[in-house]
């Protein structure tokens, strides 16, 4: 009996060892499995649709893309997401990246960084962000809106340019937004943060600096046919208007200024009439405006700046007060199908100073409004 026993123990023993040696990793993995969250990422792999996340470093910071499309990045205080760090980046998995979350902690995003991303639906930026970088969100066809936290201080040219971009909220601290950040969107609402010392909005979303003295910019996403430029304002910012539905905008009797490429490429643009307060009219401040047919310079001009009214053909009549003395490079284009009807005499025609590249002026047809 004892014999049997000791038969049946040894073969048990046996067959423990041949179960152990056929799994023996089992242990490990055991352990590995209760050892590592799943929400941690693994390695980088060539493929997240299975739920697989992955992750690197970018610079001073960190990224870690999750299988929901989530690309969040982490760094230490004051710590910038560049534009030309040289580590493992996520570009390869940019058709999946639908959420861009930025810790607290970082301070910038640089240029072009983010640039390009076709699937981009929204963006969360840290209160410690102060400073968006030229092209960083630029061409984003599907971020429809961003929201400037109170620490944003800056926001370069081009940085959301011909994004989906519709809404913006600009928060308290903004005092550098270029005119030209959010060139080619569709913007139909712009509201400022009421803490904002800089910026400020009319009803109709137009942006404008704190005290509405100077317009900012005035979206190529509305529709209006028509604006009314408030009273008050007295300077048109560069590049304030870039709309194709405009075909009118009235400009109040207080201004006195306005900037260069201030309504480039309003192609619908049919009536503009320049106070006689206005002394200067920045280059190019009306170029690509071809439905304008008839252009005034308000009395009290001297220099007529460069390339004003190029790209303008459809122009028939432009009026030059007497007090010109300086006519910029090209400033009326290339064609010359226009006449210029001159407040001056043939003779005082004859002392302004021309510069070159301006074959419309000289062939253009002229009307004198005193005999020489």
């Amino acid at each position: 009996m004892k014999k049997a026993l000791s038969i049946i123990l040894a073969v048990t023993a046996m067959l423990s060892a041949l179960s152990a040696c056929s799994n023996p990793q089992q242990e490990d993995e055991t352990t590995q499995a209760t050892s590592t969250p799943q929400t941690q990422a693994t390695e980088k792999q060539t493929e997240i649709l299975g739920g697989v996340a992955t992750q690197g470093d970018w610079g001073e910071t960190q990224w870690i893309l999750y299988h929901s499309g989530e690309l969040v990045f982490s760094g230490a205080s004051g710590s910038e997401i560049e534009s030309d760090a040289e580590e493992q980046n996520w570009s390869a998995y940019n058709e999946y990246i639908k959420k861009i979350i930025i810790s607290e902690g970082i301070t910038a995003v640089d240029e072009s960084v983010f640039s390009g991303m076709q699937s981009l639906e929204s963006v969360s930026l840290p209160l410690t962000l102060n400073e968006i970088d030229e092209y960083a969100f630029a061409d984003c066809p599907k971020l429809k809106e961003i929201s400037l936290p109170d620490g944003v201080i800056s926001v370069e040219e081009y940085a959301f340019a011909n994004s989906g971009l519709e809404k913006i909220k600009i928060g308290a601290a903004a005092a550098q937004i270029s005119p030209l950040c959010f060139d080619g969107c569709k913007i139909t609402d712009i509201q400022v943060s009421e803490k904002n010392p800089n910026y400020s909005t009319d009803k109709y979303g137009v942006l404008f600096n704190k005290d509405k003295t100077t317009l900012i910019r005035y979206s190529c996403g509305f529709l209006m046919n028509s604006y009314t430029v408030p009273d008050g304002v007295t300077l048109i910012g560069s590049n304030a208007f870039n709309n194709e539905y405009l075909n009118e905008v009235v400009l109040p009797q207080s201004l006195t200024e306005i900037g260069e490429n201030a309504f480039e490429g309003c192609l619908s643009l049919k009536t503009v009439e320049i106070p006689s307060t206005v002394t200067e009219i920045g280059s190019g401040a009306f170029r690509n405006c071809r439905s304008l047919k008839e252009f005034a310079f308000p009395d009290g001009i001297t220099h007529i700046r460069s390339e004003v009214l190029d790209g303008c053909d459809s122009l028939e009549t432009v009026n030059v007060p007497a007090s010109v003395v300086y006519i910029g490079e090209k400033a009326f284009g290339s064609q010359a199908t226009f006449e210029i009807n001159y407040d001056g005499s043939k003779e005082s025609w004859k002392n302004i100073s021309v510069a070159e590249n301006n074959s419309a002026v000289s062939n253009a047809q002229k009307h004198y409004g005193l005999s020489s």
